[in-house]
């Protein structure tokens, strides 16, 4: 993978915000955030904190639905990230993208997972010039977490965002 960084398409937000209600974009900058709130990368855009600094909380009181599009050439501590802040009140949600071939760590992160959402066809993520990247390979699954249903064999679906 070229460039991990890429953005999610408009269209495949509306259709999950409209189930999920996001109230803060993790992983993001201020050129590319789907949400009002957002905690930036530091690499990528030093003005905001760091997102996977342990010290950084994704859910804070009103802002407890949380949306993550990582890089892909490092999910593992954004993964662990997600669960970690999941489990801190009943009522967060992370929701975390994914490419399928992410490689080690997917059974750990399957099993950690409320919900499990395989996206039906491929989207096409938009590059950081801002042009759709119409060479996206790779299928997309969608980790749910949330404390309150952890322990539990994850539900899986299957969504054809595009019919949506």
């Amino acid at each position: 993978m070229k460039d991990s960084n890429r953005v999610t398409p408009p269209k495949l937000f509306e259709v999950l915000d409209a189930q999920f209600e996001f109230e803060i974009d993790v992983a993001a900058t201020a050129r590319n955030a789907l949400c009002d709130r957002y905690i930036g990368l530091r690499h990528l855009d030093p003005m905001y904190r760091d997102a996977l600094n342990p010290r950084t909380r994704w859910c804070r009181t009103g802002h407890r639905r949380v949306f993550c599009n990582p890089p892909w050439k490092t999910p593992h501590k954004w993964m662990e990230k997600a669960c970690i802040e999941a489990q801190k009140h009943p009522n967060n949600l992370c929701l975390v993208l994914l490419p399928t071939g992410t490689g080690q760590g997917r059974e750990i992160w399957r099993q950690k997972a409320s919900l499990i959402i395989h996206l039906i066809g491929r989207p096409q993520f938009i590059s950081k010039s801002g042009a759709n990247n119409s060479s996206n390979m790779y299928d997309i699954v969608l980790y749910v977490y949330r404390r309150d249903i952890f322990g539990f064999y994850p539900q899986t679906v299957y969504l054809d965002w595009k019919k949506l």
